[in-house]
């Protein structure tokens, strides 16, 4: 994050139980340990696996005469032109007497390190140890080395890091990975600066969003960096069930005088190992500093998972706030069970720069990463679901439209999470669509690595399309793996003889046979018959107004699709304002009680996922941001006002026909309970589809045509208000 406190400078080294892989150095000068491992229990899981390093062991632990050393790497924070120092301890751990011949630092930068505190040569005993002491003092940035210990048995590597920055300001993430030998690229730009690009994957990112236990025993943490504000506690840092924000257990905090630190330690009583047992989870921290009255945020909280991160609501705001490596040891080998996490912890308005907590977790493994198959498919677009992508063309837009967008394409990461390479030899699409891959097949990915894909969909006929996209692979244990693709096609947006005839989508065409889910919405002819009657269709509910259904997270809101009027070939006047949607508190008696969640793009009046609202032209080739937004009512009951029409009837336009009958109508809005493919009802989750009428005027009649189809919301975290 950006920030100007101006604190004094920290220069935390390595803690002793040294829980990194400690092997060779990696680019830039590290050294030559062809097997170090990690020294320490909580880096080596009670089921002997491969989380240690590649033989799960110390440093040269198998090379008779060899010394161990602690801890297995050094890690030294100052700033330029003052030197710091650290401490290494080489033990004996044989049954017979070891000499140390020589201690030797060597790499791009050795210049920037030495050595004192041991004489050599130095016979050690069994049991014995020596205390070197390394020094660094270095110019800006990062200067990393090895120091070997030589003896007649063998030679132990340990990995040397330095990094010297003016005090009071934060190294970029990138910077953070090299002081400590990890050979992965976080994506930063210029490492040399912090700030990181609001991009939805970044570097070597895997897009992970919950993990599972990968064997026995816990899952540790080891703490690499905290840049965070000066603040008691700086942070609160914990696991949540996934998918469950309310479930959060706390593990540890680090406290102010720690805020800005390298391997900084814990508060006492805090703890960096937890067992979730079979279940899926997730990592969270909490800020106090930005919940701070004079920051206006309020109580948030930072969740792995994006779906979960609605608070970020500001200029630029995004969901995406915790970005997932996997972890390199020195020598570029992947750890299969070990990523490293990293937090933005403020608005994407004050500028990113991840680097506010980060550490290595061990023993994990991507949830639901396809049955323990290598490949991660990671559907870009985020909905309407991981496992489908969705789309819509028109097949002629008239120059007389103006800028008109369609969603007919997006992209596909294929990324190899596991320890091996794997090489995707295929990719097969059925139905209207087309895949595009970023690099030629077959492609070799070696682990960490990811091709994209882009699928488009190029239908020249028919309506709903339905197809699938399958990846094939040597994935011994998922050859091949598969997403659902949906399209809808249409002749021309929304025509100039409207009411008479339109080839828009129908709902149900949308939400069933495009999105996927099994809601039942109704059909075209069972929504006009009930117009705007206050009576159920399909699955349904009634309900004016609503409540949160977690206290502790906001409403979330995503605009789904948009099929509705805006410039027109019919009336040149028309113009486009986009889609809008609003909350207000039960008891509203105007307009200024409304509060504004997201806008839709002008542009995108005629497709499916549109692009979040601005104020100046989005064309086609503009990726844009998704139209999303999320709100806080607190305890009280809200309602929804989405361009003229209300969840309380009470304050819409009343059909003229229902008012000489002095009946309640104006039910343009309608609400239904998400279920996915198979029939099971997502929790607190809903859609909301109206019906924008045409209010009457002087000599323009009242008009509605009660498709529903007009603009639809997926909406998360609320439930009916009671009675």
């Amino acid at each position: 994050m950006k920030r100007a406190w101006m604190v004094g400078v920290v220069a935390v080294l390595a803690l002793g139980v040294g829980c990194d892989d400690g092997s060779s150095g990696g680019g830039g000068g590290g050294g030559g340990n062809p097997d170090g491992g990690c020294t320490g229990a909580a880096c080596n899981p009670p089921d002997g696996g491969p989380d240690g390093g590649p033989d799960g062991g110390p440093p040269d632990s198998g090379v008779p005469g060899a010394l161990t050393a602690s801890p297995d790497r050094i890690v030294i924070g100052t700033t330029p032109g003052t030197a710091k120092s650290a401490q290494v301890t080489l033990t004996n751990a044989g049954a017979s007497t070891v000499s140390l011949q020589s201690l030797n630092v060597s790499g791009a930068q050795a210049s920037a390190f030495s050595v004192s505190g041991v004489t050599v040569p130095a016979d050690l005993g069994p049991g014995a140890s020596a205390t070197v002491t390394v020094t660094f003092n270095g110019t800006a940035g990062v200067s990393r080395g090895s120091l070997a210990a030589a003896t007649p048995g063998g030679t132990t590597a340990v990995p040397l890091g330095g990094l010297a920055i003016p005090a009071g300001t934060e190294p970029s993430l990138q910077w953070i990975f090299d002081v400590h030998n990890i050979p992965v690229n976080a994506g930063n730009p210029d490492p040399s600066k912090r700030d990181f690009p609001p991009v939805a994957s970044a570097g070597d990112e895997t897009g992970i969003q919950s993990f599972v236990k990968a064997g026995d025993g816990p899952v540790t943490l080891q703490l690499l960096a905290s840049y965070g504000p000066p603040f008691e506690p700086s942070s609160i840092n914990g696991w949540y069930a996934s998918g469950n924000g309310s479930s959060r257990t706390e593990m540890f905090r680090i406290a102010q005088a720690n805020a800005f630190a390298l391997d900084p330690p814990i508060v006492n009583g805090g703890t960096l190992s937890f067992d979730p047992g079979s279940s899926a989870f997730g990592f969270w921290n909490e800020w106090p500093f930005w919940e701070t009255p004079q920051n206006q945020i309020g109580n948030y909280v930072v969740f792995q998972e994006d779906a979960l991160n609605t608070w970020d609501t500001g200029s630029g705001g995004t969901k995406h706030h915790v970005r997932v490596y996997p972890y390199k040891n020195p020598d570029g080998s992947l750890d299969p069970h070990a990523y490293i996490v990293t937090t933005e912890e403020a608005p994407i308005s004050v500028g990113p720069d991840y680097n506010d907590i980060v550490y290595v977790v061990r023993n994990v493994v991507p949830a639901g990463s396809g049955g323990g198959g290598a490949l991660q498919l990671i559907n870009q677009d985020g909905a309407p679901s991981s496992d489908r992508m969705s789309f819509n063309l028109i097949s002629d837009i008239a120059p007389c439209w103006g800028p008109l967008t369609v969603k007919d394409s997006g992209v596909l990461k294929v990324r190899n999470l596991s320890g091996g390479t794997v090489t995707v030899s295929s990719v097969d699409v059925t139905d209207a669509f087309t895949a595009t891959p970023s690099t030629a097949l077959p492609a070799a990915l070696a682990p960490g690595a990811s091709l994209d894909l882009t699928v488009r969909f190029v239908a020249i006929d028919g309506r709903v399309h339905n197809g699938t996209l399958t990846v094939h692979s040597d994935d011994a244990a998922a050859p091949t793996r598969t997403i659902s693709l949906g399209g809808f096609r249409q002749d021309i947006p929304q025509n100039s003889s409207f009411p008479q005839t339109s080839t828009e989508p129908d709902l149900d065409e949308v939400v069933n046979g495009v999105y996927g889910y099994s809601t039942a919405v109704g059909t075209k002819q069972q929504l006009f018959n009930a117009g705007g009657e206050r009576a159920a269709v399909g699955d349904e509910v009634l309900s004016s107004y609503w409540v949160k259904a977690d206290p502790s997270q906001p409403v979330s809101v995503r605009l789904l699709n948009a099929f509705h009027s805006g410039r027109d070939c019919g009336d040149p006047r028309a113009v486009s304002y986009g889609s809008f949607a609003y909350w207000f508190p039960k008891g509203r008696t105007s307009n200024s009680d409304d509060h504004y969640i997201l806008g839709g793009a002008r542009e995108d009046i005629q497709r499916l996922l549109p692009r979040s609202y601005k104020d100046e032209d989005q064309p086609q080739t503009d990726p844009g941001q998704p139209a999303t937004g999320s709100f806080d009512p607190g305890t009280q009951q809200f309602g929804w006002h989405i361009e003229l029409e209300f969840s309380d009837e009470t304050m819409a336009e009343q059909e003229p026909w229902c008012v000489t009958d002095g009946r309640l109508c104006g039910h343009r809005m309608r609400f239904w309970p998400v279920k996915d493919a198979s029939g099971t009802v997502v929790p607190n989750t809903w859609l909301i589809s109206v019906d924008m009428h045409q209010a009457a005027s002087p000599g323009v009649p009242f008009f509605a045509n009660y498709d529903f189809n007009d603009e639809t919301y997926l909406v998360q975290n609320m439930m009916p208000a009671p009675p």
